[in-house]
């Protein structure tokens, strides 16, 4: 599990996920690899949405560019994949926990399942931002 105590990437984090259409985007480029195109025919979401809401999900360091491709015009296009497959967030009576965890980079892995019913890393893993309670 990532961890960061930053509190301008968790505003983003929060803003990114808050998206009704970034669950289905982060679902489209999971697997493997995809330019906006592509991403925007698996999601129905148009094509000028799907690079908004990309660039969103990378600054959030929720997406990335794996690699760039050559169309057959000649034109150069970023493949985007997900850069995490968990984002924890725990707000409690006097801190914001938060922490990420990292996508497979191996498409080779055996580890391809969901985290659901998974052992987790504890509370205690994730970074801690104390907030101000009146």
């Amino acid at each position: 599990m990532w961890v960061s105590r930053d509190v301008d990437l968790l505003g983003r984090i929060v803003h990114a996920i808050g998206d009704p259409d970034s669950p289905a985007i982060l679902r489209s480029i999971t697997d493997s690899p995809k330019n906006a195109r592509n991403v925007s025919e698996d999601t129905g979401i148009p094509l000028s949405s799907v690079y908004r809401k990309l660039a969103t999900l990378k600054k959030a360091r929720l997406a990335r560019v794996f690699s760039y491709e050559t169309t057959k015009e000649g034109k150069k296009q970023a493949l985007f994949a997900a850069s995490v497959n968990e984002v924890r967030i725990i707000v409690n009576n006097e801190d914001i926990e938060f922490g990420l965890a990292a996508a497979q980079e191996d498409a080779g892995s055996s580890s391809t399942e969901p985290t659901v019913g998974r052992s987790l890393p504890s509370y205690s893993d994730l970074g801690q931002v104390p907030i101000q309670t009146s």
